[in-house]
């Protein structure tokens, strides 16, 4: 969102593509921070319940995945994300703020090709209230959205 100060090189630019939200930010020193996220949504009390985004860089052609979860994981233990578990990535928790723990991890292509070609794709991670959630999330247009991300 902009108004109308706002320089064109700061401007933030959203779109839509199936399931996920891809952001264009302008940023001070020039360059613009890309990224794509989904927002996990429990179906019965419509509250957040994890939010997954992708960033990549250019500079070193790597993709970073985020997971942002509710407070209350066993910080000991790691996020597994992916398709099944033989396609799956772990990710390391790294902080925790008031809206949740977000855990990191370097994505390899051969799982950037998996979650392009699949429908879903499941996060798991360990809860004190409830030992392992595993959640599943939309693969809705990630592969469009992947593309723009890179591309575009």
């Amino acid at each position: 969102m902009t108004d109308e100060n706002t320089p064109p090189e700061l401007e933030t630019t959203t779109t839509n593509i199936g399931d996920w939200r891809i952001v264009k930010q302008g940023l001070p020193d020039g360059n613009v921070r890309k990224f794509m996220n989904q927002r996990g949504i429990d179906g019965e009390n419509d509250q957040e319940v994890f939010q997954i985004g992708f960033q990549h860089n250019e500079a070193t052609n790597e993709t970073f995945v985020e997971i942002l979860v509710p407070l209350g994981v066993i910080l000991t233990e790691e996020i597994k994300f992916g398709i099944d578990e033989s396609t799956s990535c772990i990710a390391t928790y790294q902080s925790c703020f008031p809206e949740g723990c977000l855990a990191t991890a370097k994505v390899s292509e051969e799982l950037e090709k998996e979650l392009a070609s699949n429908e879903k794709g499941f996060i798991e991670f360990a809860h004190v209230q409830g030992g392992l959630l595993n959640l599943p999330f939309s693969l809705k247009g990630f592969g469009d959205g992947f593309k723009f991300l890179k591309e575009g």
